[in-house]
């Protein structure tokens, strides 16, 4: 208030020392155009000063949106970019595959097959693999998960469903990779589905690991979700999984 007035009191004496006709009663309109000036003057320092709060306001929020979102890497851009919609191949695995693995494309052999008997699969150099109940490559065969696969808990192959006409199937005769198809239990087909996922973990850490065909088949992969999440019923007969004999193929990310 004392700034104002003094203000005020300096645009009246320099008007008044002026050789000026204005008589002194003419003086208070010379006081109401410096207070309209004044006025101005302090509404222009408002708006200026409202300015540069949204200016400093939005520079702050920009910086901590950008913070934000180098603090959550599963943002919703990031996200999107790994939707994978029903219409197309649900492979994306963003490791240098190969462009047949890029969804909407088709699964190539990529140089590495295990043919079509247990005789071509040995000719070839590929090896027996208990968890996916198939034939791989070597770049696709773990050799710790699969014996991890074989201590951790007893085999439980059936000849038949039920269990019926034959009984057990020796773990050292599945693991041959002979027989065409042979039977599970419920639970040992919930143990199998557990190995898929350590599977893929390993071959996510490792990278000079190819990854078997058989990771690839969608249905498989979302079938044995359901049977960890304990969404999916139990069949009445308990040895009722029948697994065949496979032969996969091996994508490498070289």
């Amino acid at each position: 208030m004392a700034s104002s007035t003094s203000s005020e009191g300096l645009v009246d004496e320099a008007l008044l020392s002026k050789e000026s006709v204005e008589s002194y009663d003419e003086h208070p309109a010379v006081i109401r155009v410096a207070k309209k000036h004044t006025f101005l003057y302090s509404a222009c320092c408002m708006l200026a000063g409202v300015v540069f709060s949204l200016m400093v306001l939005s520079a702050t929020s920009s910086i901590k949106l950008a913070s934000i979102r180098r603090m959550a890497p599963h943002s919703h851009q990031y996200h999107d970019s790994h939707v994978h919609h029903a219409d197309s191949q649900p492979v994306h695995l963003d490791l240098g595959l190969d462009d047949a693995l890029i969804p909407g494309g088709e699964p190539v052999e990529n140089g590495y097959w295990c043919g079509t008997t247990p005789e071509e699969a040995l000719k070839k150099g590929c090896k027996f693999d208990l968890i996916l109940y198939s034939w791989v490559p070597p770049p696709c065969y773990d050799h710790e998960l699969q014996i991890a696969y074989r201590e951790e808990r007893e085999s439980e192959w059936y000849w038949n469903r039920g269990g019926e006409g034959g009984g057990k199937v020796p773990q050292e005769r599945a693991a041959l990779g002979i027989e065409k198809g042979l039977w599970l239990s419920w639970a040992y087909h919930d143990y199998h589905c557990q190995f898929v996922f350590r599977m893929m973990t390993r071959i996510l850490q490792n990278t000079s690991m190819g990854i078997p065909g058989r990771l690839l088949e969608t249905y498989h992969t979302h079938h044995c979700i359901e049977v960890l999440k304990g969404t999916e019923e139990p069949p009445k007969v308990d040895i009722s999984t029948l697994v065949s004999l496979n032969y996969s193929t091996c994508y490498s990310r070289a």
